[in-house]
């Protein structure tokens, strides 16, 4: 999802963004990175937790990715106006994507107050 996330031109992730999800992918592409790959048993270890940590870091751009590869998959080939409703819609979820971060950071500097 991710490399099909960074190639997909019409998505045309934001390079804030892009950063972060070519990053995660360089740090599974080392395999000499926190923990070598070649350790038997705990090589991959790190791997997996990058992996949960990637994931809920990068939850609302990978949903967000989802919705609109669905939306476009159930746009008519043949519609007038097909990039114009792509790029509405794919505008809407970057900034569904902004709020829900901008929710999360709230709730967890409120959630340290506690």
């Amino acid at each position: 999802s991710m490399l099909k996330m960074l190639k997909d031109e019409a998505w045309a992730l934001p390079q804030t963004e892009r950063n972060r999800v070519l990053n995660a992918l360089v740090y599974f592409a080392d395999p000499d990175d926190l923990i070598p790959d070649e350790i038997p048993g705990i090589g991959l270890l790190d791997d997996a937790i990058m992996i949960e940590l990637v994931f809920r870091q990068l939850s609302h751009e990978l949903e967000a990715y989802d919705d609109f590869c669905s939306f476009r998959d159930a746009l008519d080939a043949n519609e007038p106006k097909i990039s114009m409703r792509l790029k509405t819609r794919r505008k809407a979820l970057l900034e569904r994507i902004r709020r829900r971060k901008k929710k999360d950071n709230s709730t967890k500097n409120i959630s340290s107050w506690l």
